[in-house]
This record gives structure tokens, sequence and C-alpha cells, in this order.
């Protein structure tokens, strides 16, 4: 999501929060993580996708994110807090972000989009959704 002009006062966002955010959703994204291929880890692909929907109500659910992790079999990165950190969410970041376009995108102030208030009380207030997606 392109919002315009940048507002100096806009926290920094993670990976994540970017997509929990983004009213459209072109991409399935794969995330490898600890050597999931032979020469590489930590590295995201993303998969273009020929039909994508503009969502009405934003920030999406975690569960309607199109996110895959990927590692290998029996390795258990749970406990790996680094390997995780594009899955940090802080929902007063989200809120932040959401508040801005309200008065500054086209798309929200048309109400072609909405803020959810269900949606951004069930994400986390500072921590990892890693395990959610």
């Amino acid at each position: 999501m392109d919002p315009g002009p940048r507002c100096p006062d806009l926290p920094k966002l993670t990976q994540m929060e970017e997509i929990l955010i983004s009213p459209i959703h072109a991409f399935l994204q794969v995330w490898q993580i600890c050597s999931g291929q032979y020469k590489y880890a930590g590295h995201c692909v993303n998969f273009a996708r020929e039909n994508y929907t503009l969502n009405q109500k934003v920030p999406a659910l975690l569960d309607n994110c199109d996110i895959m992790i990927v590692h290998w079999a029996g390795t258990a990165p749970d406990g790996e807090t680094q390997l995780f950190e594009d899955f940090h969410v802080c929902r007063a970041v989200v809120d932040t972000w959401l508040t801005y376009p309200l008065h500054n995108h086209p798309t929200f102030i048309s109400r072609q989009c909405q803020i959810d208030a269900e949606a951004l009380a069930s994400l986390p207030e500072n921590g990892l959704v890693n395990d959610q997606l």
C-alpha cells in the first residue's frame, strides 16, 4: 500500500504489520528459515496471485494472511525469536498507521476500506504472530 507522502510521525513497520494494514494482498509469501535450503536461510519468496481482492476491512485477520513458513522437518525454531523478527506485531503501531490513511488516502476517505476494531483488538499488544500463521 502506498499511502502517499509519508508523515514523519509514523513509526517504522515490520513486514508483518505492512501486510496487516494493506487492503490488497497480491502475493503469497513463502518464508524459509533455519537452513531451509542448501545455501540460503531467512529468505522470503513472493508469488504473484492472479486474483486479488480489495479487502473492505483492515487490519487483515492473521488467519487470512497468505504466508507459509517453511523449515526442515524435525527442527523446532519456535524458541528462536530472532528468526521471527519480521513477524513481530505491535497493536499501537498498526493502529497509528490505520488512523493516518483515514484522513489522507482516497481508498479510506471514500469508505471503500474501513478499520475493523475487532481485528485490531485481536492483535498482540507487542509480540510475535508466527505461531498463528
